[in-house]
């Protein structure tokens, strides 16, 4: 045979890299747990084929075409254009490449991160714009003709095709089995014991709870009651498939009482981003049935896994992973080349074909490979696929990117068979002087003839703080998913031995959803909610429990299935949540003033409980005279209403009482002592025959500066000040904001020679250093008037940039954690030149920066003339201006000064989207932001 490129327009080569839908049957056949039917899956092959490749002709091509930091298709389009531009356009989609006009998505990996952000600051200089950012990757649409520059950026170690989601077709098996009429009910519910911690009161009150997937038919899902009438929206939600639909109805039946948002990756640069934002949003679970292919090495490290490990060890949120469908489509082993002609030989014999089987026209596939030589290797291997031609094996495909220093140990196919045939793959060592270990993972792929189930997961579900789930059928005996995949990740750097323990915990598939009906969600993209359900359930009943504490507890009561034990295919066994926390108050008893139990009066929350009818729970404190305490309660159960009442040092004499402190159920009363000594306080519940299931509450006494109000007046620092040269805040503008990303608040001033920083160190703040020889007054910025200067975090990187409105525009200086960089124009608007469009004055014509449509990135919004006038950030330029809505300017509701009627622009609604709060004559007035305009006033 002739082993070639066929690289032509009927063929389709596609990214090596694809993030992917974990669902059995939702990707046209992906990890089905039934074998596929003749023409979507294998049949049997014939033994009688030749898996020899060097005794039929294999003739090899010396070097390989292309340019070497440039993925195998986007080299062909780029070389394509040169040659001509039009049959390039026609051919991008035959490449996997989405191309609009002459501007192509890319994705850069980088080597180091001091390259990404030169790279950002390149990408609008080449005429591209970046759409998505984290650590070494960058997403942007850039120019066709540029990719030739773009690769030989500084840096760079690879441009390829975006990390991208595929979408879920509803013309699968999955979607065939119709969604169900009315509410639906997962059997996992009672197969987990979730029902039993309901009815004790725990259902997930209050915990947030974000989904990653896609959310088609959601709206109809809640009409149904199949999903909660408040869900919160991160960024832009990809309306595609059900699949993430029927998740969220499993977390929602798992635990009601939830708080869900819905957020939608489009690629793995915004999935590690998402990560990381969600979990600083205050979400304590992320639950996720999406995954990708050779991003990472599957040893637990990366660039997703350490958005996980932020995630985790930063805000305390616990990232549950579907495990993966692919125990059926995976080999991985080192590489064996006893003959020498260049193949890997898959068993003796050689066999250097690891057959697919016969497959009709039509058939989709996915097949990816890599090897131990992360993060960039010199060791270069190809991915071929190849069909029997009746007398030989030929070349259908190759993916033969460059390996040579800079590039991931990655090759990648996505194809769809153009003819019937017998279909197999062969991995060729095109340079390599070590012996490599290689895995082979297939996605809605045949089964592959030489599989190896052990280390099949998929990524995430590999990162060390991912909390992997694997599938058993929800009925008994509970038997595992032949497709669910098997642990333990990969050793260091894609090694066969020393991987991590994975997955860690088993849930249910074959389930009933709304979505898609009577048994018709499965996959362990059906279990992975289960648990992320019955975790809510378990912060609900113990909301102290971090990450770990969470996963010790479900796995310390899940019920051992397979080997004895912890194994590689069940984890610690089947979720099984156990009988619920009884309902009871530690503090018994309570119920007089002489069994009051001491609080101390630090602000120390003490948990109680109404655990019989009529229950009072009396506590005693000291307090201080002249000091104003605050005494409250807190965190109430779903039928908790307290009263709360301070006696005096008699323990008789009543002081004061609170029933509903602004309009809820809790109780809050501040006063001051007029001596020092031990008081009293009792707190009943409002109705004194309601008891038990949700009548839990907080109760704490602080002073009013602990926690509540403001501490004495302290000096942090010495400087910036009237008395060393700071006259006037018009002058020398003084603000605050987190320049280093350490989360405290540092004082940014704008002086005669630049922009200098003040570091806070919880205690006070450092001597103030010049960051930026630039924004100052001598420099041209004379007025905050007519030059404000603000600071935001533009990039979405948690450091708070430069933000200043010059005479032509708005410019930027992005904050490297120790200074500024040189500023670059964002967006030729908002400056006082009439070309800039005329705002001569920040008291007339207000700018402000804040983040608008939720995407972490701080937005311009300026009060002009006609309305509120918004520049949306792309993390490297502002967009165009755009009207989000037609008032609060001076033409507009006549706002004509921001001294009598002020405009501000913050989150009002805990959206994630920041709102104008306008202050009027009459009254406030918000408009909301929907993410890409201003909902009409209201006051």
């Amino acid at each position: 045979m002739q082993l070639r490129r066929r690289l032509g327009l009927r063929l389709v080569v596609t990214l090596t890299v694809v993030l992917v839908l974990l669902l059995v049957g939702g990707l046209g056949g992906l990890a089905s747990a039934q074998k596929p039917a003749i023409g979507q899956g294998e049949t049997p092959t014939s033994p009688s084929l030749p898996q020899d490749l060097i005794g039929v002709g294999a003739q090899l091509i010396p070097g390989k075409p292309g340019i070497a930091k440039l993925s195998t298709p986007l080299s062909q389009l780029y070389t394509n254009w040169l040659k001509s531009p039009r049959v390039a356009v026609e051919q991008a989609a035959h490449l996997g490449a989405e191309v609009e006009g002459n501007l192509v998505k890319v994705m850069l990996v980088m080597l180091d991160e001091a390259s990404a952000s030169s790279a950002r600051a390149a990408i609008p200089r080449l005429g591209g714009k970046e759409t998505a950012y984290y650590k070494l990757w960058i997403d942007a649409r850039v120019p066709i003709p540029a990719l030739g520059d773009l690769a030989s950026l500084p840096g760079v170690g690879l441009v390829r095709l975006p990390i991208r989601v595929v979408p879920v077709e509803e013309e699968t098996a999955l979607a065939q089995v119709g969604a169900l009429v009315g509410s639906a009910l997962t059997q996992g519910v009672a197969a987990s014991n979730a029902n039993a911690w309901h009815t004790a009161g725990f259902t997930g009150n209050g915990v947030k709870v974000a989904v990653l997937d896609s959310f088609k038919d959601y709206a109809a899902a809640q009409a149904q009651g199949d999903l909660p009438a408040t869900i919160t929206v991160y960024g832009t939600l990809d309306l595609s498939s059900r699949h993430g639909t029927a998740v969220a109805e499993i977390i929602h039946d798992m635990a009601p009482g939830a708080l869900l948002t819905f957020a939608s990756p489009s690629s793995v640069t915004e999935m590690a981003a998402f990560i990381v934002a969600l979990a600083a949003a205050g979400n304590k679970i992320i639950s996720s049935s999406i995954g990708f292919y050779n991003a990472e090495p599957g040893d637990g490290t990366g660039i997703i896994a350490d958005a996980v490990n932020t995630a985790y060890n930063t805000y305390g949120t616990l990232y549950v992973q579907a495990a993966g469908n692919q125990a059926q489509y995976h080999w991985d082993g080192t590489f064996v080349d006893s003959d020498g002609d260049g193949y890997h030989e898959f068993a003796s014999g050689p066999d250097e074909v690891n057959r697919l089987g016969m497959l009709s026209a039509g058939v989709s596939l996915y097949l990816y490979l890599r090897w131990n030589n992360w993060p960039a290797t010199d060791q270069d291997y190809d991915l071929y696929l190849l069909r029997w031609n009746g007398s030989s094996w030929e070349t259908v495909l190759c993916s033969c990117d460059f390996q040579n220093g800079t590039q991931p140990p990655t090759e990648g196919i996505e194809f769809t068979t153009l003819t019937s045939g017998e279909y197999g793959l062969a991995i060729r060592k095109y340079s390599a002087t070590g012996t490599q270990v290689l895995d082979l993972m297939g996605h809605n792929a045949p089964h592959f003839e030489h599989n190896v189930s052990d280390r099949s997961l998929i990524d995430p579900a590999t990162s060390s703080h991912s909390f992997s789930v694997a599938a058993v059928d929800v009925n008994s005996p509970y038997n595992l998913e032949s497709y669910s995949s098997w642990g333990p990740t990969h050793g260091p750097g894609g090694t066969l031995t020393g991987g991590l323990d994975k997955p860690r915990i088993a849930a249910f598939a074959n389930v009933d959803t709304w979505a898609y009906g009577a048994g018709g969600f499965n996959g362990t993209s059906s279990a992975t909610p289960h648990v992320a359900g019955a975790a809510a359930l378990v912060l609900s009943a113990y909301p102290s429990y971090t990450p770990e504490q969470v996963m010790t507890f479900l796995e310390g009561r899940a019920i051992d299935q397979g080997a004895m034990g912890y194994d590689w295919k069940y984890g610690a066994g089947r979720l099984f949540l156990g009988s619920p926390p009884a309902i009871g108050d530690s503090y018994e008893p309570d119920n007089s003033p002489a069994q009051a139990q001491w609080i101390a009066a630090d602000g120390t929350r003490q948990t109680h409980n109404f655990h019989v009818a009529g229950d009072e729970d009396w506590v005693k404190v000291n307090l201080v005279a002249g000091t104003q305490y605050i005494f409250q309660t807190s965190n109430l159960g779903s039928n908790c209403d307290t009263y709360l009442c301070l006696y005096d040092v008699d323990g008789t004499t009543q002081i004061v009482c609170d029933d509903n402190s602004a309009g809820g159920g809790a109780s809050r009363l501040a006063w001051i002592p007029y001596m020092s000594g031990t008081y009293y306080m009792v707190v009943r519940h409002v109705s004194g025959s309601v008891f038990g299931t949700g009548t839990s509450y907080d109760l704490s006494v602080a002073p009013a500066f602990a926690g509540e109000g403001f501490g004495p007046l302290t000096l942090w620092l010495s400087d910036l000040c009237i008395a060393q040269g700071w006259a006037n805040q018009n002058a020398y503008p003084r603000t605050m904001g987190d320049v280093n990303g350490d989360g405290r608040a540092d004082i940014v001033a704008f002086g005669d020679d630049g922009v200098y920083v003040a570091l806070s160190n919880g205690a006070g703040f450092g001597p103030p250093s010049r960051w930026l020889q630039d924004f100052g007054k001598g420099q041209g910025w004379s007025s905050q008037d007519v030059y404000p200067r603000m600071v935001a975090d533009v990039n979405a990187d948690g450091r708070a940039d430069v933000i200043g409105f010059g005479a032509d525009g708005a410019y930027v200086s992005l904050s490297t954690g120790s200074s500024f960089g040189a500023k670059s124009r964002w967006v030729a608007h908002f400056g006082t030149n009439g070309s800039a469009g005329g705002w001569v004055s920040q008291n007339i014509y207000p700018r402000a920066v804040a983040d608008v449509n939720g995407d972490g990135r701080a937005d311009i919004v300026g009060f002009a003339n006609a309305g509120v006038e918004v520049s949306l950030s792309t993390g490297s330029s502002f967009g165009p201006a755009a009207l989000w809505i037609r008032h609060y300017g001076v033409g507009a509701g006549s706002w004509w000064t921001q001294l009598l009627y002020p405009r501000l622009v913050d989150d009002v609604d805990a959206d994630g989207k920041a709102d104008i709060i306008g202050f009027a004559w009459s009254g406030v007035y918000v408009s909301k932001s929907t993410g890409s305009a201003f909902g009409s006033s209201s006051r």
